[in-house]
């Protein structure tokens, strides 16, 4: 797994998004707690083409369907800084908190009295 992460960050350096994604999101599925943190990272920096953001999109709703904290708060940190789904990102931020992540409070409350994270 460390030679696929040093593989995916090799990509993500000269700019072969599409390459970098594929092993960043291979990576997270053979995962058991997986929480898909490079993949977010990935789509708040813009570096997804549609196709990957529809399936990691796609996944992350798997993920919180399946009570995975961190991947709920991810979800919620990603759709945060693509704007326009502030409820959701709400509902998401709580259920990470429920879930037991303990960021999740801060940037609930942070997004509920200021409007951003």
């Amino acid at each position: 797994m460390d030679e696929d992460f040093k593989v995916a960050q090799q990509a993500l350096a000269i700019g072969a998004n599409y390459q970098a994604f594929e092993i960043f999101f291979m990576m997270e599925q053979a995962n058991t707690d997986s929480n898909f943190i490079n993949c977010c990272r990935m789509a708040m920096r813009g570096q997804l083409c549609s196709e990957h953001q529809t399936q990691l999109f796609d996944r992350l709703e798997h993920e919180v369907k399946m009570n995975n904290g961190r991947a709920t708060y991810n979800y919620a940190l990603v759709l945060e800084r693509l704007g326009g789904q502030n409820q959701k990102v709400i509902e998401l931020l709580h259920k990470a908190q429920l879930l037991g992540v303990p960021e999740a409070e801060g940037s609930l409350n942070k997004l509920i009295y200021t409007g951003n994270l």
